[in-house]
């Protein structure tokens, strides 16, 4: 959808279908689908599983209270949307409906031309989009649209984007506000729904930081009882209440999470698993950016600019083995103490810390 989006020039001009399927929970045929799997090649065992599973549901009907009769079904299977793209042009889109026509007779679906949907490259003129949404009977879709609950494309201002997340999270415990509820019951509203509210759109993209800040600040001041305009006091912070409860936490979830301090947690998938093969490695090749060296150890973190360790090879020497890069730093005017780099390490390594560049404003290190 993005790359569509882009292709605001040329002669050709591409775009996207979103089917949509009518009932087709109750329309898919059971022995259309394996006659599907074996055109396509799978093994009759593996057929003969897929059939046992979905096949196996009966129902019976209460009558006067009593369970009578036995119904086994042949049909329905749950089905998601489908996108198809192409490029806009008069014989793909017939061949596409010639196929569309016959996917319909061959399982006994119906396509919802009212739920189904279009989008269109910007280079595509406007006659020949309302043609083809005429001869397809379809409803075209704009970027700020959603598909799946998830807005199709995202623009420049994401904050925007996704302000209905927070809409919504702030709704659901404007709610609860006015209830008395102890610690115990907001612990599980927060953790069962406060918390799952964003975490769809959250796995699918990178969310603005200001917009998981503010988040987290509207479920933090549930938590503490705020209503309203008043303010009560958060006697912990949010970091130690996101800590696990063996480690004296409540064990919430940071919306804002990097992905070198994410944890498996409890019966993680084999995916998650396998997503954090590479943690590892990508711990080996991360190194602080210097910025006040409050949060940096001269001697036992990795922050120097050498691409072998990024540590300090320089013996220690004048400064304790507990210090800090803050100790290097002019906090004045947020330059290097080049007498003291000069004078701890060596020359090739003090020439490579006073390369690397300080902000005046002395931010945090990251």
């Amino acid at each position: 959808m993005h790359q569509i989006n882009l292709k605001k020039s040329g002669a050709k001009g591409e775009m996207a279908l979103k089917l949509d399927m009518s009932k087709a929970y109750d329309r898919v045929e059971w022995a259309c689908l394996d006659k599907i799997m074996e055109k396509l090649g799978f093994h009759s065992r593996w057929r003969s599983l897929m059939m046992q599973c979905i096949s196996s549901v009966t129902y019976v009907v209460s009558v006067n209270g009593k369970p009578s009769g036995h119904i086994i079904l042949s049909s329905g299977l749950c089905q998601d949307d489908s996108l198809i793209f192409y490029k806009v042009t008069v014989e793909e889109g017939e061949a596409l409906q010639k196929v569309l026509c016959t996917y319909e007779q061959a399982s006994n679906q119906q396509l919802n031309r009212a739920k189904t949907s279009l989008f269109f490259s910007p280079n595509i003129a406007k006659e020949i989009q309302e043609e083809i949404k005429v001869s397809f009977g379809t409803q075209v879709i704009w970027q700020h649209e959603k598909y799946l609950g998830l807005p199709s494309l995202v623009g420049r201002n994401k904050k925007n984007t996704f302000k209905e997340v927070k809409t919504k999270l702030a709704k659901k415990l404007a709610g609860w506000k006015e209830k008395l509820l102890s610690k115990a019951g907001k612990e599980v509203l927060i953790k069962a729904v406060a918390q799952a509210i964003p975490t769809y759109a959250v796995s699918c993209f990178k969310i603005p930081d200001s917009l998981c800040d503010e988040m987290t600040i509207i479920i933090r001041n549930f938590w503490w009882g705020q209503c309203k305009e008043e303010r009560k006091m958060a006697w912990i912070s949010w970091e130690k209440l996101c800590a696990l409860k063996a480690y004296w936490g409540m064990g919430f979830k940071q919306l804002k999470c990097e992905f070198v301090d994410a944890s498996l947690r409890k019966n993680p998938s084999f995916a998650w698993r396998s997503i954090l093969v590479a943690q590892e490695i990508v711990r080996k090749g991360r190194r602080w950016q210097v910025g006040n060296g409050h949060s940096i150890m001269i001697w036992k973190d990795k922050w120097v600019p050498s691409p072998l360790t990024y540590k300090v090879v320089s013996p220690v020497s004048s400064l304790p083995e507990d210090s800090r890069v803050a100790t290097l730093i002019n906090e004045v005017d947020g330059t290097w103490k080049n007498e003291l780099v000069q004078q701890v390490f060596l020359p090739h390594e003090a020439d490579l810390i006073c390369s690397i560049a300080l902000s005046a404003n002395l931010i945090g290190d990251k």
